[in-house]
């Protein structure tokens, strides 16, 4: 249990689990100077979606100091994502193919220790960027920015048109974060499209694998600790593809709501005085329970583990969940079609 003892901003290093692990390189870029940004997409097994994410990387117009690395995490040799990337003949992209599967942390952290570039900006294998998205991300790349997270447009390709889903929400079109913006949400979603200083990523020593399945938000929060964390409101550059995925599996998205009500913790169990420290407990938990009761309307959710793993007072939880369903009912009358965004 997270305590007023958790160092949540300890740096560990992240990288040594997987450093024995080699990445065999089987294309190599031929630029001829060393890219300023590197477009860094990890994939596994996904060859008929990372062609099109490729596509979107190389059709970029307007910016052209920039890089493309594929970093395979199946170790099986001439499989269809390898024979995908020999189709191609771009002197912009190198293709990496691990020896061992390395987990998604690992395989996420080995690209930016392959990548070239100044900037890395992150892609996953099945996401794609508007032509100009280095074009708009080379204007600001000249501000003191350690990480920039970029507007998603979201679209379901689980759908049969691939149907955008369209954001109603204003914001202010470029947004620094701290550590108490994330408190009530997850502002960064998932870290397709982000850009990072390769040399910052570097220093925080990576993603955590032990901290599955919100590694990414987890960086996040100490990153706006260490460095300067922006957020590119609009345009939004990047459409992000919802899937049939492990990220909609049912205990992934219940380990979304512990992992985020741990991260909450930190706030109540960081002040003296008791006060304090009882009233930001008991908001931690309604932002909890609400959570569990937006998961609740899409999945069958296990009450019970869920308050075993949280350690939430039993009489506290039935009470808030039952006022704050009344709530969601009131005030949605109908489930959000993107869960994931919520958490």
């Amino acid at each position: 249990m997270v305590d007023k003892n958790t160092d949540f901003f300890k740096i560990v290093d992240n990288f040594e689990k997987t450093a024995k692990v080699a990445s065999i390189q089987i294309i190599q870029s031929d630029l001829g100077f060393t890219p300023k940004v590197t477009i860094a997409i990890p994939t596994y097994k996904r060859a008929d979606l990372l062609k099109e994410t490729i596509d979107s990387a190389i059709n970029q117009v307007g910016y052209d100091n920039y890089d493309i690395i594929v970093v395979d995490n199946d170790p099986e040799r001439n499989c269809e994502t390898e024979k995908l990337l020999q189709s191609y003949n771009n002197k912009r992209i190198s293709y990496y193919k691990n020896t061992e599967n390395i987990g998604m942390a690992g395989n996420w952290n080995r690209l930016f220790e392959l990548a070239k570039g100044e900037y890395v900006v992150m892609l996953h294998d099945d996401d794609l960027i508007m032509t100009n998205f280095l074009n708009v991300l080379s204007t600001v790349l000249h501000k003191n920015i350690d990480v920039l997270l970029s507007n998603l447009q979201i679209f379901d390709a689980r759908s049969s048109n691939n149907e955008l889903i369209l954001s109603k929400r204003k914001y202010k079109s470029f947004y620094r974060y701290n550590y108490l913006d994330f408190y009530f949400n997850n502002h960064s979603g998932p870290p397709t499209g982000t850009c990072f200083k390769k040399s910052f990523f570097l220093k925080l020593k990576g993603f955590s694998h032990l901290e599955y399945p919100t590694l990414d938000l987890h960086f996040f929060l100490k990153a706006t600790f260490y460095g300067k964390v922006y957020k590119l409101m609009s345009p939004s550059l990047v459409l992000y593809r919802i899937l049939v995925n492990e990220s909609q599996n049912l205990k992934t998205l219940e380990g979304f709501v512990c992992n985020n009500f741990k991260y909450r913790l930190l706030y109540s169990n960081n002040v003296n005085s008791f006060v304090l420290k009882k009233i930001l407990f008991s908001i931690t938990c309604s932002i909890t329970m609400f959570d569990i009761v937006h998961l609740s309307a899409y999945y069958n959710v296990d009450l019970k583990y869920l308050n075993e793993k949280l350690h939430i007072n039993r009489s506290f939880n039935l009470f808030s969940y039952n006022i704050i369903l009344i709530f969601y009912r009131l005030f949605y009358f109908y489930p959000k079609r993107v869960l994931g965004f919520y958490f």
